[in-house]
């Protein structure tokens, strides 16, 4: 079955949301940190005042879940990646040296990742800046 891609960013957000719960839940967690440990592409979410990351080809599918993702024979990176830039939500940025290291920030209590080469997709509508500038969460 042909999961559906996601249309908005509060899709990918409630996605990466639902993995960040289960590395803080311990729920699936192994699964989930293969996920970051394969990882090549994440989509970067501000939440408050904090980064979020999630794997491109786990976040850009629609309602997903650990279960639904491991079920799903037809995942694919490319075609979430294509997706996000084909629905105007994200731009790609490689090689930055700020989303590395809160990149390493938002990883490392949970596992060590060679992240050098990591790639990330950041909301089309911000600039790099609003990333780094403080900024309150009222939910």
């Amino acid at each position: 079955m042909q999961e559906e891609l996601v249309e908005k960013r509060s899709d990918v957000i409630k996605n990466i949301l639902t993995l960040y719960h289960s590395l803080i839940s311990g729920n699936n967690k192994t699964d989930v940190l293969d996920l970051y440990n394969y990882g090549k592409w994440f989509v970067v979410e501000k939440i408050g005042n904090r980064l979020f990351f999630g794997p491109s080809r786990f976040v850009g599918y629609k309602n997903n879940s650990i279960e639904i993702h491991k079920n799903n024979e037809n995942k694919d990176g490319t075609q979430t990646n294509k997706n996000f830039l084909k629905r105007s939500l994200y731009s790609k940025i490689e090689g930055n040296g700020f989303l590395i290291n809160q990149f390493q920030k938002f990883i490392s209590p949970f596992m060590q990742k060679e992240i050098e080469k990591t790639k990330f997709f950041v909301p089309n509508n911000i600039d790099l800046s609003d990333l780094n500038a403080n900024s309150a969460c009222y939910f």
